[in-house]
């Protein structure tokens, strides 16, 4: 008898002891878990900026069909100020012209399309570089959306996305526009 007892106080003990070691692991899981959870959750800031673009060289690009005769300086300069960015430097923030086609579904306002690839960089190098559409009336408005493709100095890994809207003065071939969109917050680690 005295054996059956010692047998079963033993399973109860190793049984309470196997549940407590379960219910720590599943607690120790659950803070695993809410950790992960927290490193996954990116912090985004508004990004926010007034900005004007303009020609930084003679090189043009012929937007397609080029029959139309409609070309677009290809290398430009931005300036401005964006939040968290202060001023810009206008040489570190070069605007690209990757891609012009012509959009004549309205005769009456026919749309240059552009692919643009815009660096924004303040005077230490901390900035951000967008990839996207612009869609420009030749009557002057424009808009376009964008994709935050890198990030420099405190901004290093950013991403995030932004509208553009604006307008466009084809006599000179500079843009002003503003920015408003979302970007991961700087030195988030």
């Amino acid at each position: 008898m005295k054996l059956t007892t010692k047998i079963i106080l033993t399973s109860l003990s190793f049984l309470l002891t196997l549940s407590c070691t379960k219910d720590e692991l599943a607690i120790e899981s659950l803070d695993l878990k809410a950790s992960i959870s927290k490193k996954n959750d990116v912090k985004m800031v508004p990004f926010k900026g007034n900005l004007l673009s303009t020609p930084n060289g003679p090189e043009l690009i012929v937007c397609i069909p080029s029959d139309a005769e409609v070309a677009v300086p290809e290398i430009n300069a931005v300036e401005g100020n964006a939040t968290h960015l202060g001023i810009l430097d206008r040489d570190k923030s070069p605007l690209l012209v990757v891609d012009c086609n012509l959009n004549f579904d309205d005769p009456e306002d026919p749309k240059v399309i552009t692919i643009l690839d815009i660096t924004l960089k303040n005077k230490n190098g901390d900035g951000v570089r967008l990839l996207g559409q612009s869609t420009i009336s030749l009557s002057g408005p424009a808009s376009g959306s964008y994709e935050i493709i890198e990030g420099f100095g405190k901004f290093s890994g950013a991403t995030g996305s932004a509208n553009t809207t604006g307008f466009f003065n084809p006599e000179v071939g500079s843009a002003s526009f503003s920015v408003n969109g979302m970007v991961t917050q700087p030195n988030r680690k």
